[in-house]
């Protein structure tokens, strides 16, 4: 099983509390479940707009994500440690 970043662990933490999988969430994020998948595990760079979407997910469920758990500086933290796209070759 890969390792989650932070910002992974946050979405992971409320898919459970909320009873959602990882399917709906990307469906409602217009992404694959893969892709979804490799942002929570660092190997994809978290995109524009993937935050808001994430929180307003996760707000129509009810859940509300603590104080200091910030998922715009956890997203930039995990951006931070992606690793470079493969380059074709």
């Amino acid at each position: 099983m890969a390792t989650l970043t932070n910002f992974g662990k946050e979405l992971r933490v409320a898919r459970v509390m909320t009873g959602t999988t990882l399917a709906q969430m990307a469906d409602f994020l217009k992404k694959t479940a893969s892709f979804v998948s490799a942002v929570e595990t660092g190997q994809k760079k978290v995109p524009d707009g993937f935050v808001e979407k994430v929180l307003e997910f996760f707000s129509e469920r009810g859940y509300a994500f603590a104080e200091d758990k910030n998922l715009f500086d956890l997203a930039a933290v995990a951006n931070l440690t992606c690793p470079p796209p493969a380059v074709p070759g």
